[in-house]
């Protein structure tokens, strides 16, 4: 009797211990679960990417401007002053040296305004605050900054969902006022998706750090200013070539950020490691070949690819007008492994590459 009602005992331990383990499995999972949910929320807010297609064709109005107050600010080399004179103590045209956008509501933010240093810097609120910058960092590939401030409960910019601009689209150039600290917006539109600069037939050619400007309507003379669309989103940074306006794309943007803060403040880009010809860019007497494609003019990784091969497809995305070989590369990252479809002599050929590290000095 004694050993039978040992063995129940071992029995009922074992089941309950069973049931224990099962128990915390499941409730483990579901914890990881609730925690994902809490962090992806957290991140979130913390970084503020639009992911849906909003299509407003109306003038950006007052209220949209007056958000855009708290999170477009000006940059400034700090002004240290022991007068009395109020106005000796005032920031003034020489210590502006451009703006800011609030990347994260942490205390991080973005620019493209030219810095050879981080140090002395401050940003100026919209309230005059004078913000401190403790840090900062450079994306060599797109000439970006990262500015960290020690200040939290910021606003992060929304930064538009790039797969939804189109030609024509309407686009604002805004300007903080460096005396009112509110900001000014200037009307533009979008000209083209697909921008070069070709000053000669060495310039046809795409290096690995290469990237797509997208073109502005109107032609201002102003440069290094964020680009925003009528719902107040960042669509991207203007840059000046030539008297010409072209603009930073926020695919590259939302690239560069998540690529910063996923690499320990270091923004990382893959490469082919190929400089190549974009086909659907150019004329070519021999009308055999492709009409689109980016065709291989040197490779500097070794790959299997080779010079005169016509890449068609990364992966399914087909490279065209719209779709270039260096941006597609931004939805997979280095060290990805990639399938590549490609011409050579006639024939398409398929092969599977490794994508490296864009290192730029």
């Amino acid at each position: 009797m004694k050993q039978n009602f040992k063995n129940l005992a071992i029995i009922l331990l074992v089941i309950c211990s069973a049931i224990f383990v099962i128990v915390s499995i499941f409730y483990g999972i579901q914890m990881k679960k609730i925690l994902s949910q809490y962090q992806s929320s957290v991140d979130a807010k913390r970084i503020n990417f639009v992911n849906q297609d909003i299509k407003n064709t109306k003038n950006i109005n007052a209220k949209i401007l007056d958000s855009l107050n708290n999170q477009i600010w000006t940059l400034a080399k700090v002004k240290t002053s022991k007068s009395k004179e109020v106005l000796e103590q005032v920031y003034f045209n020489e210590n502006f040296i451009g703006w800011v956008a609030v990347a994260t509501n942490d205390g991080w933010f973005i620019t493209n305004s030219p810095l050879t240093d981080y140090k002395n810097l401050v940003v100026i609120s919209n309230k005059n605050e004078v913000i401190n910058i403790e840090s900062g960092y450079r994306d060599p590939i797109l000439n970006i900054h990262y500015l960290k401030a020690n200040k939290n409960g910021l606003e992060p910019i929304a930064i538009a969902d790039p797969s939804g601009m189109i030609v024509g689209e309407d686009a604002y150039l805004i300007k903080p006022n460096l005396y009112n600290y509110q900001n000014e917006a200037m009307f533009n539109s979008i000209r083209n998706l697909h921008s070069r600069f070709i000053n000669n037939k060495l310039d046809l050619v795409h290096k690995p750090d290469d990237f797509i400007l997208y073109g502005l309507l109107n032609s201002y003379n102003e440069e290094n200013l964020p680009i925003v669309n009528s719902e107040a989103q960042l669509m991207g940074f203007s840059v000046n070539k030539s008297g010409v306006s072209y603009f930073i794309p926020s695919r590259y943007l939302r690239y560069s950020i998540k690529s910063f803060f996923a690499n320990n403040n270091k923004a990382v880009y893959p490469t082919t490691g190929i400089s190549y010809i974009d086909l659907s860019e150019v004329v070519l007497t021999d009308q055999s070949l492709s009409k689109k494609g980016a065709y291989v003019y040197s490779v500097t990784k070794p790959s299997e690819l080779q010079k005169g091969d016509i890449i068609t497809y990364i992966g399914g995305d087909e490279i065209n007008e719209i779709r270039q070989l260096n941006t597609i590369l931004l939805d997979y990252g280095p060290d990805s492994k990639v399938s590549v479809t490609y011409i050579r002599n006639g024939k398409e050929q398929k092969t599977d590459i490794t994508l490296g590290q864009l290192l730029i000095k």
